[in-house]
């Protein structure tokens, strides 16, 4: 109940403002799945738009991918 009176109390722009973290850590470390969505939409774009060095990123993050999960 909590959260929801919480949530109600946000305007429009405090939301979207809201949707934006502080660091890039500070979702993940506070669990705030809208942030987490964001940060991951962003990283996305930011691999998408870097061309023909994406493919080495991409290596990258399949191998850690194994590494931490099997």
């Amino acid at each position: 109940e909590q959260t929801t009176a919480a949530a109600k109390e946000l305007s429009l722009s405090e939301f979207f403002l809201h949707l934006i973290p502080k660091t890039i850590f500070s979702p993940f470390a506070s669990g705030d799945l809208l942030q987490i969505l964001v940060v991951s939409l962003l990283a996305a774009i930011a691999i998408l738009g870097m061309g023909e060095r994406r493919h080495t990123v991409l290596l990258w993050i399949d191998t850690a991918s194994e590494v931490f999960f099997g």
